[in-house]
């Protein structure tokens, strides 16, 4: 495997590591276009439906950009996601793929964008605690996205009746606290 993986990366300047999964080249040749085994899982799959896609790799997007349709200027890929939960940067998640089609998708015609405020899971506690840190937090300079209206979280629960005693409590850390690590792990 390693004497492929160093032969391909002669060959097209780079190679990506997959193990016996993926190997280099199945879905994108050197020039970035789809392979024939690409244009083969191309017709197999009606829709492509993406979770999570905030955490998606170049990878990952290559092989789906690779094996994607348009028809009559309709893309096959459905993809769901949410920014402020990416939380996979240490496995090479590019959280620009989303914020990009995140933008595009809004001014798009054919590719169309639709935000899902309301938060089933959470009650009005919770979800106001959100919302008052993100907007507080949350800058496009630190976050790819600007904290408002289209990005804050309703609450859509109204099975469940509002607990006053449900506060929330913000620990700020400061590293270069004086205070032992141990006592802020006992808290």
């Amino acid at each position: 495997m390693r004497r492929m993986l160093l032969k391909k990366k002669k060959k097209c300047g780079g190679y990506f590591r997959l193990g016996s999964f993926c190997p280099p080249g199945t879905y994108i040749d050197c020039e970035g276009k789809p392979t024939e085994a690409a244009k083969v899982y191309s017709e197999q799959f009606a829709e492509i439906m993406i979770d999570e896609y905030q955490d998606s790799n170049l990878l990952q997007e290559s092989i789906l950009t690779s094996i994607a349709r348009e028809d009559g200027g309709k893309s096959n890929i459905f993809m769901v996601g949410d920014v402020k939960q990416s939380i996979y940067k240490f496995r090479q998640a590019k959280l620009e793929l989303f914020i990009e089609k995140y933008n595009r998708y809004l001014r798009g015609k054919m590719k169309r964008r639709i935000d899902l405020h309301n938060n089933f899971r959470s009650g009005a506690e919770v979800i106001g605690s959100v919302n008052a840190v993100f907007e507080k937090t949350m800058i496009e300079e630190l976050g790819g996205i600007v904290y408002d209206e289209a990005a804050r979280l309703v609450k859509g629960r109204v099975d469940k009746e509002e607990d006053a005693l449900n506060i929330t409590e913000v620990l700020i850390y400061d590293k270069d606290s004086e205070i032992p690590k141990r006592t802020l792990k006992a808290k």
